[in-house]
C-alpha cells in the first residue's frame, strides 16, 4: 500500500481505504492548522487564522518576557514586585494555554500522535498545579510556560515539517 503525501508539508501519510481523492490529507494536526493560513505565492493575506496565530504569538510572547522579568527581579531580591510579574504571567498563561487547546480541537485532522502531546500536556498542567499550591505561585508560572511552550511546538510542527522538508 503507497502512502499519499501530506497536503501541507509532503511527508507519507497512513490514511485508510475510504479517503476520496478530493480531500486534502494532513499526516497531523500541525499541518491542517497550518493549510488553512493563506500563502499566494510568499505573501500572507490577512485572515482569520493569521491574526489568531499572531495574537497567540504574542500572548506568548508577553508570557515568556514577564516570567524572564520576574525571575530577574527575584535575583535581586525584589520579591513584591517579582510576584505581581508572576500574577501576570499566569493571567497571560492561562489564556494562551486555553487558547491552544482551542485553536489544537479547532484542527480538522487529529492523529494519535496529537492526542499523546495533548495528554503530556495537561498531565504537565496537573503536575504545575499540584506543585504551586506546595510551592507557590513561582513554581506554577514557571510549569504553565513549559506547558504553553509544548503547545505552541504542537501548533507549529507543520510549518518546521515544511521547512525541513524544503531544506532536503
Amino acid at each position: 500500500m503507497t502512502k499519499p503525501p501530506c497536503t501541507f508539508c509532503g511527508l507519507p501519510v497512513r490514511v485508510g481505504p475510504n479517503l476520496s481523492n478530493e480531500q486534502p490529507i494532513y499526516c497531523c494536526s500541525g499541518c491542517a492548522l497550518a493549510a488553512q493560513i493563506p500563502v499566494d505565492g510568499g505573501n500572507l493575506p490577512i485572515s482569520r487564522q493569521l491574526i489568531v496565530s499572531l495574537a497567540l504569538a504574542f500572548a506568548y510572547f508577553n508570557q515568556f518576557l514577564f516570567w524572564s522579568l520576574a525571575f530577574a527581579l527575584r535575583g535581586e531580591a525584589r520579591d513584591v514586585l517579582a510576584g505581581r510579574f508572576d500574577a501576570i504571567t499566569l493571567a497571560i498563561g492561562i489564556v494562551v494555554l486555553v487558547a491552544t487547546v482551542v485553536v489544537f480541537l479547532s484542527a480538522r485532522v487529529h492523529r494519535w500522535t496529537d492526542w499523546v502531546v495533548l495528554t503530556f500536556v495537561a498531565g504537565l498542567t496537573v503536575v504545575g498545579v499540584i506543585l504551586g499550591i506546595e510551592g507557590g505561585l513561582s513554581s506554577t508560572v514557571a510549569w504553565v510556560l513549559a506547558t504553553n511552550t509544548l503547545m505552541v511546538i504542537l501548533l507549529s510542527r507543520g510549518w518546521v515539517k515544511r521547512l525541513l522538508r524544503n531544506r532536503r
